[in-house]
């Protein structure tokens, strides 16, 4: 459930153009898998 709720919260993020601010997150997460369902949506 977490991982649909991190996978909601980009793509809410990316429409509302905060797309630095996701990966400013996940930076601080240093967590590569959201990285790479990042750049797959």
């Amino acid at each position: 459930e977490n991982e649909r709720m991190f996978f909601y919260l980009i793509i809410s993020l990316r429409q509302r153009k905060g797309y630095r601010k996701v990966h400013l997150f996940l930076k601080e997460k240093e967590d590569k898998t959201f990285r790479v369902m990042i750049k797959k949506i």
